[in-house]
């Protein structure tokens, strides 16, 4: 459970109710979450929210960050990242290059997710992969959690002007057919049906040889881990 601070908004969220923040310098509207353990990512991790937004300046959605280390999940001109001030090289381990979600759809609601799982970080928007990197330090820190702007140990920069909602942190990767189920709600936008493939390789951010290239992939599956589909032909 979080308090609020200043005068963050209950509105319509996705589901049920979600808080909107103005995201004006004079104003500090956030959510302070108390520091637990539950909130430190040691291992593997998912992070998970739903946020809508028209704004074009740097805005943090969530922090949990001080001197000693931490992370935060943001968006640069529209464009979501996930850094780390624990060590990690480069400190913003993914973002999602070009992939204004202002364009996507503006006001409109968008997942993000962040992973990781044996060290490996993804950034999936709207179900989809779109940057990956490598990071196995611990993110753990005695800071307090705030959403909707960085952590009081930076003046709560780069406030979040738009609405937020269903934030959640699981201490395991969940699987991109998770994502893409979680995606599929009443309301959200852009999010892959369930025939659309998974491509497994190459990843966002893989470089191939320029003599060759090769794709994988494999098809959605559902909670039993059974494929939804099967005898589909794609053409490539």
């Amino acid at each position: 459970n979080g308090t609020l601070t200043g005068s963050p908004q209950w509105v319509s969220g996705l589901t049920g109710s979600g808080l909107q923040f103005d995201g004006l310098m004079a104003s500090d509207d956030f959510v302070q979450v108390d520091d637990h353990s539950d909130l430190d990512l040691p291992t593997d991790f998912t992070i998970s929210v739903w946020a809508a937004t028209e704004r074009s300046a740097g805005q943090v959605v969530l922090s949990k960050r001080d001197n000693a280390g931490g992370y935060d999940l943001g968006m640069t001109n529209g464009v979501p990242y996930f850094h780390s001030s624990t060590g990690c090289t480069p400190s913003t381990i993914v973002q999602a290059t070009g992939e204004d979600i202002r364009s996507i759809g503006a006001s409109q609601w968008h997942q993000i997710t962040v992973t990781r799982k044996s060290g490996i970080i993804g950034l999936y928007l709207n179900g989809r992969l779109k940057s990956q990197g490598f990071c196995d330090v611990d993110f753990l820190t005695n800071a307090l959690m705030r959403v909707g702007c960085d952590s009081s140990v930076y003046n709560c920069i780069d406030k979040f002007q738009g609405k937020i909602d269903d934030i959640a942190i699981y201490n395991r990767a969940i699987s991109v057919d998770e994502i893409r189920r979680d995606c599929r709600r009443p309301g959200a936008i852009s999010c892959p049906d369930t025939k659309e493939p998974i491509i497994l390789t190459p990843t966002p951010n893989q470089v191939l040889p320029p003599t060759r290239a090769y794709w994988s992939w494999r098809g959605e599956r559902g909670r039993e881990g059974r494929s939804l589909n099967s005898n589909i032909t794609y053409n490539i």
